[in-house]
Parts: structure tokens; sequence; C-alpha cells
């Protein structure tokens, strides 16, 4: 049972922006590549002092291979400035993150409004609060078993969802297991024959 791209690449920029409730408009993600031993260690100097206005989404690790920045609109002279200064291959990998954020969010509101009153739309990026489930902290757990019958003598197929905080993708992945079960029982063969031999099982806590 393969888990569609779509559910496992959900919108990561929407993520960090619902998450950290911050503008992006104009930040720059910068591509760069460093060559030499001098450059690499340029790079690890400012992964090491990262801050809001400077961010490592890829960070650098080795010779050619490519890092990816995030840069603030008042850091990104200085920043090419420095670059160029010290011959790093680099270029413009996003151009504007608050853009494609806010493309994301008019994307999801037009899916929403489209699949409103019906099933949850499995291949969007939903909040905690949308995936429901609570945590140790007073918050419940939701745990779901999927049977034909319950029976002693049938093996369980666990799926634990959301055990770590940046783990967000995981609830949407049991979502689309549970979806996938429930609606194929009786047309897939495959869910069939699952089903009669196990009882999947899923937990979710956020």
């Amino acid at each position: 049972m393969k888990i569609p791209f779509a559910v496992l690449c959900s919108s990561l920029l929407l993520s960090i922006s619902v998450t950290a409730n911050v503008d992006y408009s104009g930040h720059v993600v910068i591509r760069a590549i460093p060559e030499t031993k001098d450059q690499l260690e340029l790079l690890d100097d400012w992964f090491s002092q990262t801050t809001s206005f400077l961010d490592f989404w890829l960070p650098p690790s080795k010779i050619n291979k490519f890092v990816d920045i995030r840069v603030h609109p008042e850091w990104y002279n200085h920043v090419v400035e420095t670059l160029t200064r010290m011959n790093i291959n680099h270029k413009i990998h996003i151009a504007d993150v608050g853009e494609l954020v806010r493309q994301e969010q008019e994307t999801i509101a037009l899916r929403r409004a489209l699949y409103s009153g019906k099933a949850i739309d499995l291949e969007n990026y939903h909040t905690y609060e949308e995936v429901g489930g609570t945590t140790a902290e007073g918050r419940d757990i939701v745990q779901l078993i999927i049977s034909t019958h319950l029976s002693a003598n049938k093996r369980v197929e666990f799926f634990e969802c959301n055990v770590h905080a940046r783990e967000w993708i995981t609830a949407a992945t049991c979502i689309w297991i549970i979806d996938r079960i429930t609606t194929g029982y009786g047309s897939d063969p495959e869910i069939g024959a699952l089903l009669s031999t196990k009882e999947p099982a899923a937990m979710s806590t956020v």
C-alpha cells in the first residue's frame, strides 16, 4: 500500500508560518556551494551563529555539497557580498518565501472550500487542531482499531503518530492509512487480505 507523495511532502513552508506566526515576506533562500576548505569554514561559522535573520534550511556538511540559507531582507546584501567576495558559487533558490506561503494558504483555502462537508482532504496540510488528539499534559490521546471482527488470534499492525513535536507529517500519514483501509475494504483485495489476518491500530499523540 503506497503512500502518495503529496501526503509525505505536505507544505513545510506553511507549517513553519502557522507554527511561528512569522511574516516571511521578502525572505530569500540562497543556495550556495562551498568548493574549498575556507569557503566551507565560512558557512560553518555562519551556521554556528544561526539567528532569525540567517537560517540554514540545509546546513553545511562537506565541500561541493550545496547548502540552503533563508536570509532576512535586511541581511541579503551583506550575505551576497560576502559570498561573492569569497568566490562561493551561489544563486537565489527561492525569491520570496512569504509569497510562497501566501500562495500555499490560498490553495489550501480553496481546497477546503471544495472539500466542505466531505471527507477530509488527505493531500492538504492540516494543523494539529484539525487532526485532533491531545498529549499527556491533559490533552486526550486518540486510538483507533480497524477490524472486521476483533480476535485474539489476529496480529495487530500498530501505527503511532506524532510522538515527537516536529514530526507533524506522521498524523497526516496515519489519517491517509485509516482512510485507505476503511474506504478500500470490499473492493481492494490487498486490504481485504490485510483485515482478514491483522487488525490495524493507530494512535495519535500531539
